[in-house]
Formats: C-alpha cells, sequence, structure tokens
C-alpha cells in the first residue's frame, strides 16, 4: 500500500511531465476541481478539466511564443 507522501510524490511527478510533454489531458487529471490557483495578484477559478484543457492549449501558443521548449 502506497504512503499518501508517495501518492502526493506521483501526482506531483505527473504533473510536471504532462507539462513538459504539454500533454494537456494529462496535465488536467493532475488537478482537482473547481481549480483555484493565484497568478499576477489574483485568483484565478477553473471550474472543469475541460476548461483547464482550453486554457492550457492557449498557454502553450504563448510558451512557443517565448521560445520554451523541454
Amino acid at each position: 500500500m502506497r504512503s499518501q507522501s508517495d501518492n502526493a510524490k506521483q501526482v506531483a511527478s505527473n504533473f510536471i511531465g504532462s507539462f513538459n510533454d504539454q500533454d494537456h489531458a494529462k496535465l488536467a487529471d493532475t488537478l482537482n476541481y473547481p481549480h483555484i490557483r493565484p497568478a499576477m495578484r489574483k485568483f484565478y477559478t477553473t471550474e472543469s478539466a475541460e476548461e483547464f484543457i482550453q486554457h492550457s492549449q492557449k498557454a502553450e501558443i504563448k510558451l512557443i511564443a517565448e521560445g520554451w521548449d523541454h
């Protein structure tokens, strides 16, 4: 049986791997919904995985424009 700590580490690893791969669906699966995150001095709420995927796909375009790759 895996500990809660091991489960948390696996989710974090899945998040990082999915982000680096820009696999938007797998990335969305690592989060709970509604998902609330702080950014630029505000809190943003994403209600569903589908909404997150749409935002993530748009963000990928910006990452590419910045020259990001991994």
